[in-house]
C-alpha cells in the first residue's frame, strides 16, 4: 500500500511538472501625449488624470515643462482621461475614454480659451467706473 501512494505521488508530481505551462502573458500599455495651446506653446505643470474604469482607481501625472506626459504599465481595458490646470486659471474639466488592449495611444490636449461674451461698462464719473463682463471660462 505504501509503495502505491508513493508511486501516485510521484506520478501526480512528473504529471504536473512536465505539464506544459499555461501562463497568459500580460502585455502592458501606455497612454502619453502632449498638453498645448492654440497657438502651439507648451502647458507646463497642467495635471492629468487617469481613471481605470473597471475599478475607479485614479492616477496623476503632471506635464513637464514642454507639456508633455506618459503613464507606463498599464494592463488592457477601459481609461478616462482629463486634463486640469490651476496655473493657467482653468477651472473646467473635459475627460475622454481610451480603450487599450495592448496598445500604446498617443491623446493630445489643446487648450482653447472663451473669448469675453459680454462686456459692459458703466462710467458713473470721471474717476469711477464699473465693468462688467460675463465669460464662460477656460474650455478644454
Amino acid at each position: 500500500m505504501f509503495a502505491r501512494v508513493v508511486f501516485l505521488t510521484l506520478f501526480v508530481v512528473a504529471f504536473i511538472g512536465c505539464s506544459e505551462e499555461s501562463s497568459t502573458e500580460i502585455s502592458k500599455s501606455s497612454i502619453f501625449g502632449r498638453v498645448t495651446f492654440l497657438d502651439g506653446s507648451s502647458a507646463g505643470n497642467a495635471q492629468i488624470r487617469l481613471i481605470v474604469t473597471e475599478s475607479n482607481q485614479n492616477k496623476f501625472t503632471n506635464t513637464d515643462q514642454n507639456g508633455n506626459y506618459r503613464f507606463d504599465d498599464l494592463a488592457g481595458g477601459n481609461y478616462e482621461i482629463g486634463f486640469t490646470s490651476l496655473s493657467y486659471d482653468i477651472n473646467s474639466y473635459r475627460s475622454e475614454e481610451i480603450s487599450l488592449s495592448g496598445n500604446n495611444v498617443e491623446h493630445n490636449f489643446n487648450i482653447t480659451y472663451n473669448m469675453l461674451d459680454e462686456l459692459k461698462v458703466l462710467v458713473v464719473n470721471d474717476s469711477l467706473f464699473f465693468i462688467q463682463f460675463q465669460a464662460e471660462g477656460a474650455r478644454i
